[in-house]
């Protein structure tokens, strides 16, 4: 294969993607658009695999996402049931005293001074002294929430608000099906039967019901956790977080939509795991995420059904493999999606991760080819950026103080959870210092900032247990002036439109949006995305 490849169509390179479902979908839809006139893309699915599909929560990647394919939030979210979420409220995770709940937003354009504000209160609650450090004093879109608002804002409005989506995952999967297909990318609805390998190992072909042999340049791998070319065939090692993170079934429920639609995802703490809560358009999904080793299905089930009161209605179990593959890309194939790694769904990462790998393939495809060292950059990256997420989660249960029971103190005594990296911010925390610093030269801050860390040690209230706070001095207080912040942020949100109505305008709005050109969508999602380097 050259590493040259050319937009003229001479050397384009055929592309297969196994498996649909939301992530072989938009991986198509970002290669036909980001790669046009280099590639011809086929998905290749079928009907006896089922997906994976439940109402999910995303982040601002996904805003990204859509951004660079050309398509407007009037096209796909009354299509996909998809409301906005600003933000994860979580409740029940700490027993420390006004700190039972938090939030944490994803971020204003103004949140950038607040947080100085907030660091800054924390360095010193850290040492005793008793000034405001709640989160939620100083995150806009916890107000906005909490208004049941819409993020989106005039544009007299100076401040950009950064939000994401919930959306029904099957619908999702239908709609990028759709907008590939009207980019190009072919369709096969075949059943792989068996992969064929050449003498070095790589893929040489996919054996398709009906006899048919499916060549192609590069295999991506979206057949989910089974995984079919990147372990079934190519044997790629698999690297487990279960240690780390024991969660390992979700049971899923969907109730009647709520008629105020909070724009946010909610995870309150249970026995032996968490619950969600997601609102869509036309209804709201609720679900338990916990350890089998702690909790039966049938007792999550009852639990669960006891706490949104409905005795009625389908469940619906999901059993996760959590880790990721020592190697995203193996010889001429790459895994995107379930297939390449699974972090829980406490932070809603899944589809950013996808969008992430695809994106970076993308990137190194266009500017450095496919030669085995560019894999290794590629496959260090798809790591770090599993890695660091897994720590961010791994540190929500390492903080947890909420329940008293045998999961949850197996979740705060887990030494298999407490990484070198983790260690390093904490003993950096808790000395009163900075935890940036430490972030960076660790590179644990390819998605979650700082910022992130600190509105969750603040939240769950991780400082040092005094018996009694020392009052600040006067002029110090005064540095962080949190009623006039309060004040600033009550004037900003009569800028915005209720949640609801938002969503029903949209309805009736005509949709499209101008397609960027391929190097302009590259850009977008670079800019955007978990990238380290700008494209050149």
């Amino acid at each position: 294969m050259s590493d040259d490849p050319s937009p003229d169509g001479s050397s384009r390179r055929r592309f297969a993607i196994v498996g649909g479902g939301a992530a072989g979908w938009m991986t198509a839809l970002m290669f036909a658009r980001v790669l046009a006139g280099r590639v011809d893309v086929t998905v290749i699915d079928s009907d006896r695999v089922p997906t994976i599909g439940v109402g999910e929560g995303s982040t601002p990647k996904l805003r990204a996402f859509f951004a660079a394919m050309g398509i407007s939030d009037e096209e796909w979210m009354p299509a996909c049931e998809a409301s906005y979420k600003v933000g994860v409220e979580f409740a029940g995770w700490s027993d420390y005293p006004g700190h039972k709940s938090y939030f944490h937003p994803f971020f204003a354009h103004f949140d950038r001074d607040h947080v100085k504000g907030l660091a800054f209160n924390a360095a010193l609650r850290r040492q005793g002294i008793d000034l405001p450090a709640h989160p939620d004093l100083f995150c806009y879109n916890r107000f906005v929430a909490q208004k049941r608002l819409s993020p989106l804002v005039p544009d007299r409005f100076p401040f950009d608000i950064q939000y994401a989506y919930h959306f029904d995952a099957a619908l999702l999967g239908n709609f990028l099906r759709r907008k590939a297909m009207d980019a190009g990318v072919q369709h096969r609805e075949r059943h792989v039967e068996a992969v064929a390998q050449g003498a070095d190992g790589a893929i040489s072909g996919l054996h398709l019901d009906g006899g048919e042999i499916f060549t192609a340049d590069l295999y991506f791998d979206c057949t989910g956790f089974r995984a079919l070319l990147s372990e079934e065939a190519l044997h790629t090692p698999y690297v487990s977080f279960a240690a780390a993170l024991p969660n390992d079934r979700a049971i899923a429920i969907a109730t009647a939509a709520d008629a105020d639609l909070p724009p946010q995802t909610t995870a309150t703490a249970l026995e032996a795991g968490w619950a969600w809560s997601i609102p869509l358009r036309s209804r709201t999904g609720h679900g338990y995420v916990y350890s089998s080793q702690f909790l039966s299905d049938d007792a999550a089930e009852r639990e669960l059904r006891r706490r949104i009161a409905i005795d009625g209605g389908d469940a619906r179990l999901v059993r996760m493999r959590v880790g990721r593959l020592e190697r995203s890309w193996t010889k001429n194939c790459v895994a995107i999606g379930l297939a390449q790694g699974f972090i829980e769904p406490l932070e809603a990462t899944g589809l950013a991760l996808t969008q992430f790998t695809a994106t970076r393939f993308a990137w190194h495809f266009l500017t450095k080819g496919t030669d085995p060292q560019v894999a290794d950059a590629f496959n260090r990256e798809v790591a770090d950026a599993f890695d660091s997420v897994r720590d961010f989660i791994a540190a929500h249960y390492l903080t947890s103080s909420g329940h008293q029971t045998e999961y949850w103190d197996h979740c705060r005594a887990n030494s298999a959870a407490l990484s070198d990296n983790i260690k390093a911010v904490f003993e950096s925390w808790f000395r009163g210092e900075a935890i940036e610093p430490v972030l960076t030269s660790r590179r644990m801050t390819q998605y979650f900032s700082a910022n992130s860390w600190t509105y969750m040690l603040c939240g769950k209230g991780v400082f040092p247990r005094v018996t009694q706070l020392s009052p600040p001095d006067p002029s110090v207080a005064e540095k962080v002036p949190v009623a006039s912040i309060g004040r600033f942020i009550e004037r900003c949100l009569l800028n915005h439109e209720g949640h609801a109505a938002t969503l029903e305008a949209q309805r009736g709005a005509s949709g499209g949006a101008a397609c960027p050109q391929p190097a302009e969508a590259l850009r977008i999602l670079c800019a955007n995305g978990l990238s380290l380097e700008p494209l050149q």
